[in-house]
């Protein structure tokens, strides 16, 4: 079973997979029962205009605030015309209840497919 990492982690869409030409806020994923997170952003064909990558924390799901830069692993990327088919990943090592994935776009007229997936880890008990 060491291979089995099927069994440590669970999938949530944060921000759904679509052609993204204005900003938004991806759904809220819970983290309860999890120890880790890690954020995999995906992109297809970026056609134009600029797609900074947020994250947001919330112990509510109701009020949101930016995730310190101190409890993020990695940087958070900024997509652009030359990030086609590329994956994107960083962590989440802060204390709140629930994520959410935010893209701030800029200069977009055909702008850009891509979507984010929250990987919760490290299951406090598993089934």
């Amino acid at each position: 079973m060491a291979r089995d990492i099927r069994s440590d982690v669970s999938p949530a869409i944060s921000l759904a997979v679509d052609t993204h030409t204005a900003s938004a806020n991806g759904s809220a994923v819970d983290l309860q029962g999890y120890e880790a997170a890690l954020v995999l952003v995906v992109t297809g064909t970026i056609t134009d205009g600029s797609h900074a990558i947020g994250l947001q924390e919330s112990d509510d799901a109701s009020t949101w605030s930016n995730v310190a830069s101190s409890d993020i692993l990695g940087t958070l990327p900024t997509i652009g015309a030359t990030d086609d088919d590329k994956t994107f990943t960083f962590g989440y090592i802060g204390s709140k209840r629930y994520l959410r994935v935010t893209t701030t776009v800029s200069g977009a007229t055909s702008g850009g497919a891509y979507g984010a997936l929250v990987l919760r880890g490290h299951p406090r008990h598993r089934s």
